[in-house]
């Protein structure tokens, strides 16, 4: 017998979920964000709310008496909608429990009855087309034509004496005049058992919110032009919409004090409705230019802005959280149309962009050619050149353009990384991102649908300047004077609070000097590894040559000079990953060098310590090993950036001299030649984290875990080592949540650090 998917919709048959996607009734002796607790529309809506909006209701089945064909030579879509409320008369017993809300103007209701039903989600399992709707779209924000409706598009479907129950199914919802009338929306599926829960849930709500939006859209949001696929798409509301509706009342920054905390966005720190789950920073004078910030640490299910990323599919992914950690930061909103809408269908004009932390760049064709997944044909791949500096158009576009634009707007679907393993059209592996893959080519990321790399996260990507890049330019590429520092995340839980400071040069007694003064300088940018045309060769050895892009900010110069910290990792083969994190890999990394480089010249670094791969000399024993580098700002009063994104190569391992960092050959095999006890990584960690240590001569080594009050809790190497790199797993599975201490002992040296387990 074959087990019952809960997520899928047999044919003619109910989906295996209906039961599933609405609630009747609501649990009010609680915290509202437990009111319903479903993953359904009801708890969506209650949840983006704050408590305000309850959607409430009950789904039926109704399996029609004729195929898609007979309908289509015998009334169409009008004779489908009559069948299907005919049908309604008889199996709902009393329709009028469904009509409490009058409709008066577009976004204005009263709680009283007005004869119509409030809301009616017409879902189809198979993808029926008309005349009647345009065939590209998978739903409406109208139920369409029904056959016997009166000249108002009502039909009858309940009548008690004097009490009538209508639908309404109005069909020009191009009029902001006409589309509050409707008495509900439709969605279209794909005709097979896969039109799960999850993609009933992304397009009901989104037609839905047209009945609380209008007919217009906006990029980066539930209201997307392009919902579910790409053009800033999300599952939930944005700061923007949730504000919009007055859900959220947003914090307004004067500049007078740059401190801010940030709560979860979710709102259950206890503030809904208040000032403060949402910072507006404003840039122009009229108010209709602003920054808009928001905490978004996932503590709702419902929040998640990533869609891309390891949640890339073709169309829909599941979108219920299957990683909870990805995604996870500060995010910021760049709005230029105050909170009304621009022209719907015209994303040069959007309203909002999203500053993804990752940077603004100009993409050339690589010339290669992947695959999508769940596509069996290949597209060209894209890839970043040079970093940029001006405002960035939210507009997707297939030509350049003279502005730089992040990945989301540039409609970026692959990255680089192990590309995906395909077998005919299915997917046997998927491919991964740069950081935790030594292969240099390209996968299937979908960024251009959001990914964890568009966050701001402290030991990531902390400033946010006219300097940096992104920028806080306005839309006329103005420098606006704005400086926004992320200088902590503190907490855990509901709170996860975000620390923020907010400047602006001229005003609350700052300039600009001083500003500079007391933040970080921001991300350098660009870092890359020459091709072998430009490796010089020392010693008759080709060697590893690094270049980047200056930093913009004035107090980065210092006699003329711009300071910077090269740091390096590798490891001992290239099937072996070097140590790495997306936020403090100092932590990992190796500082190597502090350069000054002259302004008026590229800045660049050869590591005269490694032998590059570029050199082929037969005297060499094939073995290679994997070289990541990332540089860091120094300002010229010695404050430090966070470091860059790594560029990488290879190295060769068998040489007649030492290789540089901690790295020496000895008898054909690399040791290191010094001590050394790693951070852990991933650091916070659930459960599981690994151990990194090195030992340059054979030793017995022990490696102790305590926790905080001193108690060991844990070992986890306890015998004789031969001299090497090692990495060594922790579980802690069976500890619980807290500050947990790891000791290394080999001979005299001992070493202690610090690890986080967060359930």
């Amino acid at each position: 017998m074959t087990a019952l998917q809960p997520n899928s919709w047999p044919a003619r048959r109910p989906p295996n979920y209906l039961d599933s996607i609405v609630r009747f009734n609501r649990n009010s002796l609680t915290s509202w964000w437990d009111a319903y607790n479903g993953y359904d529309v009801s708890d969506y809506w209650h949840e983006f709310s704050r408590g305000k909006l309850h959607i409430r209701g009950k789904a039926y089945s109704i399996i029609l008496p004729h195929d898609t064909g007979w309908y289509m030579q015998n009334g169409g879509h009008a004779k489908i909608n009559k069948d299907i409320y005919d049908t309604l008369k008889y199996i709902v017993e009393d329709l009028t429990i469904y009509d409490r809300w009058k409709y008066n103007s577009d976004g204005n209701f009263s709680y009283e009855q007005d004869e119509r039903i409030d809301m009616l989600y017409m879902v189809f399992r198979e993808r029926f087309r008309s005349p009647t709707f345009s065939p590209q779209y998978y739903g409406f924000a109208a139920l369409g034509p029904c056959e016997g409706a009166d000249i108002l598009n009502d039909y009858i479907v309940y009548q008690n004496g004097s009490t009538i129950i209508k639908v309404n199914g109005v069909q020009n919802t191009n009029n902001l005049e006409t589309i509050g009338k409707g008495s509900g929306v439709i969605i279209y599926g794909g005709g097979n058992s896969s039109y799960s829960r999850y993609i009933f849930l992304d397009l009901v709500t989104h037609e839905h919110g047209h009945y609380l939006f209008g007919y217009k859209h906006a990029n980066y949001g539930k209201m997307s032009v392009g919902a579910g696929y790409g053009n800033g798409w999300e599952l939930g509301l944005s700061p923007w919409e949730v504000i919009k509706l007055k859900f959220v009342q947003q914090k307004i920054v004067n500049y007078s004090n740059p401190n801010y905390y940030l709560f979860d966005y979710s709102s259950r720190s206890g503030t809904a409705g208040d000032p403060g789950e949402v910072l507006q920073v404003p840039i122009s004078s009229d108010g209709r230019e602003f920054f808009l910030i928001a905490n978004r640490r996932k503590v709702s299910q419902w929040d998640r802005r990533m869609g891309g990323d390891t949640l890339a599919n073709d169309r829909w992914q599941y979108v219920k959280n299957i990683n909870q950690e990805n995604g996870k930061g500060l995010y910021i909103y760049h709005v230029t149309g105050g909170y009304e809408f621009l022209e719907p269908f015209r994303a040069e004009e959007s309203d909002v962009d999203l500053e993804c932390a990752d940077g603004l760049w100009k993409w050339e064709s690589t010339g290669l050619f992947r695959q999508r997944v769940n596509k069996d044909t290949t597209e060209l791949v894209y890839d970043r050149t040079n970093p940029g500096y001006d405002n960035d158009s939210p507009n997707p576009s297939s030509s350049y353009g003279t502005n730089s634009k992040d990945e989301m707007s540039r409609g970026i679907i692959f990255s680089r990384g192990s590309a995906d393993v395909f077998s005919g059209q299915s997917v046997t592996a998927r491919g991964t991102h740069s950081i935790y893959t030594n292969i240099n080519d390209y996968w299937y990321s979908f960024a251009m649908n959001g990914d964890r790399w568009d966050a701001w996260n402290v030991g990531y990507n902390e400033i946010f300047s006219p300097f940096s890049s992104p920028n806080t330019k306005d839309s006329a590429n103005v420098n606006t004077g704005i400086i926004i520092w992320l200088f902590s995340n503190a907490g855990t839980g509901p709170s996860n609070s975000a620390g923020i400071k907010v400047y602006k040069s001229g005003q609350g007694g700052f300039s600009l000097d001083s500003i500079l003064h007391l933040t970080p300088p921001s991300r350098p940018m660009g870092l890359r590894v020459l091709s072998c045309d430009s490796t010089p060769t020392i010693g008759g050895y080709q060697r590893i040559r690094i270049r980047w892009f200056h930093n913009m900010e004035p107090d980065m110069i210092n006699s003329g000079n711009k300071k910077y910290k090269i740091y390096c990792d590798t490891s001992y083969s290239l099937s072996v990953l070097p140590p790495d994190a997306m936020q403090y890999p100092e932590n990992f990394y190796r500082l190597i060098a502090t350069v000054n480089i002259p302004t008026n010249s590229i800045p660049d670094y050869i590591d005269s310590f490694k032998i590059s791969s570029c050199y082929n000399a037969s005297i060499y024993s094939n073995i290679k090993y994997p070289v990541r580098y990332r540089v860091q700002a120094v300002d010229s009063f010695n404050t430090v950036s966070v470091l860059s994104d790594f560029a990488k190569t290879t190295a060769w391992s068998s040489i007649t001299e030492e290789q540089g960092d901690n790295i020496q050959i000895s008898e054909n095999k690399i040791i290191p030649k010094e001590y050394s006890l790693k951070q852990n990584y991933p650091n916070p960690f659930n459960p599981t984290t690994n151990i990194q240590y090195d030992l340059p001569i054979d030793n017995f080594v022990s490696i102790k875990v305590y926790d905080l009050i001193g108690r060991e809790v844990m070992l986890l190497v306890n015998e004789v080592k031969e001299a090497g790199s090692y990495i060594v797993s922790l579980n802690g599975s069976n500890l619980s949540s807290g500050i947990y201490y790891y000791k290394i002992k080999a001979g005299s040296y001992e070493q202690v650090r610090k690890m986080i387990l967060i359930r």
